[in-house]
């Protein structure tokens, strides 16, 4: 459907206004280009077939395709109808055409999604369609026209100005004028506003009760988490592309996305010198031998090939293997398998920012030596966007620059990213327009997700559901690893389970291998004391440190952290010892010099942290000893020492301080180390009864108030309430202080207090081009980070009653010095972060 074909005159109409260069658009001008990029986008990804896959899975009668997929594309076509509004053509265009009062002000969304309905109701009210199907495809007509009205907004629980969507287009929804001026002549063609008004009522008296009746609330229910996905793609494609056309129009710009050098990528991985000896052993079958831990890696990582080629038709992946058996070396190689002519971007999803930042580091040592490695990009709030810039200021190519890294930063261009699962999480979940973005790009993605377990397991269900349907949906592969993967494929129907493979036959096999099994040895003694104290730990440490030259404790408050962290600092005893500590708390700075620091030096010391040392932090330890928590946290916590397995004599001590409800919510005795059979199965490396127990409440979840809360939203496309639902953290009230200190960054001294003034002068810059601004916020956030640290609102409202400056959540301190000890904040003599940060 074409402008010229329902508007008159609509060559008066502008689309956008540039002001720096007084240029306008014409309407239909935009509406052509923003086709052509979605057209674009389609073939690239490969959009038809996953258009079919999508109706297949409603079960609607296969003839009817080709208007589903007509009605999908129009809504696109259809997007910025609206701008006819002559508010919106004189208020913000600026184009003085004559003015007529909609009712709307100067809105042009929901008047674009009005006209697509009317016009689209007439449209299938005169096709002979089953009436059953018809009645889903006028429903999906809605949805349509629901994310047309909502491309300059984030999505909303189906509403529309308070007013649900339905009862927004109702006949009694007196607020809206549109239906009278549909008929006005002179502003749309007589073949589009013949009659119209009288159609709308009488389809709105015959069929808005059908379309809200059982029937229909059957399907909704029935296909929601397909429809779910379906919303939310067609959202993305609609705002990509728009956004790639205003760009092109305001700023000479055709946006670029670099494709995947796959023939470079795997030639290089496959020529190092660690896959070089893997396929040695392969040839040799030295491996077999067992004798080192290398051999077990070789071993897994053969066994893991051979039953992924088996199934390469499946969907989600999942690879238990044991802290240190290479799986993130599996985990590449995987990928690069997956990668054919349809599979084209790689997504790697880690539970922390510091892992990004380290496997980061360890693709950079395949490619430092090739260009491939500049494909390889990460997605987070604590990178710079881009890398440096050679191109002469003010010129074309600088502009041009800007604009390329901040699209490939929002609409995930890269083909390479490593992320982390909460922004993961974000772009699959969210409600956010910013989050959706890029989510057509997971189209023919391969997906990898590190310690997915780690997170909330009250949204267990809803994981594996939801991942699963995405997977089938956009044609995603995801492989999910973890050194304790529960098998959540139990929380699938039968249909399901089949489309999940796991890639190692027998997981309890290879942990009962003795490198793995017996290479930390365990101690309770601690434990069967009952609740100690700080001073019972500070003994026992002293009485058994021994030789050992590399001691890790673990508490599970960062309160206990802190406390703890003083007294072996003061205690003469350590004298020799370097001490150290890390919490959830701290900055990135001093996460990556304290674990370079431990990884590095030769002199003995002491690490007390909280457990953002414990999924793949890569440090190795001599001896640890630990709070415990969940039986998961307790075999990652192992993971950190004697993780090279070339010690005789490490080991590890429980013990039970805090009270971990306050941390993980209630968790049953007899899911931690107080049970005597949990400490069975940590010894014994046999995770599956501990799993099972939580998968039997999982599945009793299933008939909770929650998930059937869960589930209405999502059959009513209440989109925020299942944002706020699939959160992987539950934020707490927090803020960040900037604290004034003088340090020390890749050799040159740097003020805080300068970085600060640089900070609010780039944000009051209002001249600057909007991308070049982002990007450059990005890069001076980066350095920031380096002066600031988390604190619960609370705590800061009772500490801090004079700060110096402030910038929304950020808070200046100029005299930052004075709240720091150590590289940490210290609030008052006796006060640290709330107990929940950790």
């Amino acid at each position: 459907m074409k402008i010229s074909e329902i508007i008159c005159d609509h060559k008066k109409y502008y689309g956008h206004i540039n002001q720096k260069n007084k240029t306008m658009e014409l309407l239909d001008n935009h509406i052509e280009l923003v086709d052509d990029y979605y057209k674009n986008l389609k073939k690239e990804k490969n959009l038809d077939e996953v258009f079919k896959r999508i109706f297949e899975k409603l079960e609607i009668n296969p003839e009817y395709f080709e208007i589903f997929k007509e009605l999908a594309d129009s809504l696109v076509s259809a997007h910025d109808w609206g701008k006819i509004n002559s508010k919106f053509q004189s208020e913000r265009l600026f184009n003085k055409i004559e003015d007529i009062d909609l009712g709307i002000s100067s809105k042009h969304s929901i008047l674009s999604a009005a006209l697509y309905l009317y016009y689209y109701l007439d449209y299938l009210d005169n096709l002979s369609l089953i009436k059953a199907d018809l009645q889903k495809i006028q429903y999906i007509l809605f949805l349509n026209a629901y994310i047309i009205s909502k491309h300059h907004s984030d999505l909303d629980n189906f509403e529309y100005s308070g007013k649900s969507f339905w009862d927004y287009f109702s006949i009694n929804n007196n607020d809206l004028e549109i239906f009278k001026i549909i008929s006005e002549t002179g502003i749309f063609t007589k073949d589009f506003s013949s009659g119209f008004e009288g159609k709308i009522k009488n389809f709105f008296k015959t069929n808005y009760n059908l379309l809200t009746s059982s029937k229909i609330g059957k399907f909704k229910k029935e296909k929601s988490k397909t429809l779910f996905i379906y919303q939310r793609l067609m959202y993305s494609l609609l705002v990509a592309s728009d956004f790639y056309a205003t760009t092109e129009f305001m700023n000479s710009y055709k946006s670029q996305k670099e494709e995947i050098d796959k023939e470079s990528l795997i030639d290089i991985y496959n020529n190092s010198n660690l896959m070089k000896s893997i396929r040695n052993q392969e040839e040799t079958k030295s491996y077999k031998k067992k004798e080192k831990l290398n051999d077990l890696r070789t071993k897994i990582f053969l066994e893991v090939e051979e039953n992924f080629e088996k199934n390469k038709d499946k969907n989600i992946y999942f690879l238990e293997s044991p802290t240190g058996s290479g799986k993130s070396n599996i985990a590449i190689n995987l990928s690069y398998k997956l990668l054919d002519e349809n599979m084209n971007k790689i997504i790697y999803a880690y539970p922390f920012n510091t892992l990004v930042e380290q496997n980061r580091e360890t693709l950079r040592e395949y490619y430092k030596d090739s260009e491939v490695g500049g494909q390889i990009s990460v997605l987070n709030s604590v990178t710079e966007i881009g890398n440096n810039l050679n191109e002469e200021e003010g010129s074309i190519e600088q502009k041009n620059y800007y604009i390329k890294v901040l699209q490939d930063r929002q609409f995930l261009h890269s083909p390479f990213i490593l992320t982390s699962n909460v922004a993961l999480f974000e772009i699959i979940f969210s409600s956010k327009r910013s989050s959706i973005f890029g989510l057509y790009q997971l189209t023919n993605s391969v997906i990898v997700l590190d310690e997915i377990q780690a997170y909330k397991e009250k949204i267990w269900n809803e994981i594996i559901e939801m991942l699963s349907e995405y997977a089938e949906i956009l044609n995603m592969k995801i492989i999910i690893m973890s050194a304790t993967l529960p098998d959540l494929s139990k929380l699938l129907d039968e249909n399901n389970k089949n489309k999940v493979a796991k890639l190692i036959d027998n997981p309890r096999e290879i942990f009962n291998e003795d490198l793995f099994k017996n290479r930390v040895k365990l101690n309770y003694e601690l434990l069967d004391r009952g609740k100690v104290e700080y001073v019972d730990i500070l003994d026992h440490l002293k009485d058994n440190i021994k030789d050992y030259k590399k001691i890790l404790l673990e508490f599970i408050k960062k309160d206990d952290a802190e406390n703890f962290y003083d007294m072996v600092s003061e205690d003469k005893f350590f004298a020799d010892y370097k001490v150290f500590i890390l919490t959830g708390a701290d900055n990135s700075r001093k996460k990556k010099d304290v674990v370079e620091e431990i990884k590095t030096s030769k002199e003995k010391l002491i690490l007390i942290a909280t457990q953002v040392i414990e999924a793949g932090v890569d440090i190795d330890m001599d001896i640890g000893y630990k709070d415990i928590s969940k039986l998961e946290n307790e075999e990652q916590f192992l993971g950190r020492i004697n993780r090279s397995a070339k010690k005789s004599n490490s080991v590890a001590y429980f013990f039970d301080m805090a009270d971990e409800s306050v941390i993980y919510g209630h968790i049953d005795n007899e899911l931690t180390l107080r049970d005597k059979n949990r400490r069975k199965n940590l010894e014994e490396k046999d995770f599956e009864e501990y799993f099972n127990l939580k998968i039997e409440k999982a599945i009793e979840d299933q008939k909770s108030l929650n998930y059937s809360k869960y589930k209405k939203a999502l059959s009513e496309n209440k989109f925020l309430d299942i944002s706020n639902h699939m959160k992987l953290i539950d934020k707490i009230e927090e803020v960040n202080i900037f604290a004034n200190q003088i340090i020390e960054l890749d050799g040159k001294e740097v003020v805080g207090e300068k970085v600060w003034k640089d900070y609010k002068k780039l944000l009051q810059d209002y001249k600057m081009d909007y991308s070049r601004k982002i990007v450059e916020l990005s890069k001076i956030k980066v350095i920031m980070s380096n002066f600031m640290y988390k604190i619960s609102k609370v705590k800061f409202e009772d500490c801090i009653k004079n700060y110096n400056d402030f910038i929304g959540n950020i808070y200046y301190l100029d005299d930052g010095e004075k709240y720091l000890k150590n590289g940490r904040i210290k609030l008052s003599k006796d006060d640290t972060f709330d107990d929940l940060f950790i």
